[in-house]
């Protein structure tokens, strides 16, 4: 199990379910803000436990990123998790963000799904997510839905 440090995300749907709350870091905004968070994370010593870019989605096109880090070493930055998430600002950089609030509601609910699923294997692999667990469906409050 990884001693997990914080769980940063702007996807609503993971605040929906039983996270430590010294865990979950819901950050409003991009996916670049919560790669941007997590960047400041490891410069002070935190370790990415995945591809900052997993799923092949070019950051256009997914409004939700979720990034795992736990504590690393030492205080210093761990430089395969500088790299990566340095490699993957530069991807972010190429376009303007994608904003959830940009996002027509009918999708929404696919991209927050979309990036659950996505970090699944990564959450259950951690201790945070027993294997079953559903997706949250962010729009169970919306009397639209």
């Amino acid at each position: 199990m990884i001693r997990c440090v914080a769980l940063i995300t702007n996807n609503p749907a993971y605040s929906l379910l039983s996270l430590p709350p010294d865990v979950l870091h819901t950050v409003q905004g991009s996916a670049l803000d919560v790669c941007l968070c997590a960047r400041d994370r490891i410069h002070v010593g935190a370790v990415l436990h995945h591809h900052p870019l997993y799923g092949n989605f070019q950051p256009r096109h997914q409004p939700f990123r979720t990034l795992l880090v736990s504590d690393g070493e030492g205080p210093g930055a761990d430089p395969f998790s500088l790299q990566l998430l340095e490699e993957a600002l530069r991807v972010f950089g190429k376009d303007a963000p994608l904003l959830p609030e940009d996002v027509p509601a009918i999708m929404l609910r696919d991209c927050s799904l979309l990036d659950f699923e996505l970090m699944r294997r990564t959450l259950t692999l951690s201790g945070l997510l027993e294997d079953g667990v559903s997706a949250p469906d962010i729009r169970k409050d919306d009397p639209a839905s």
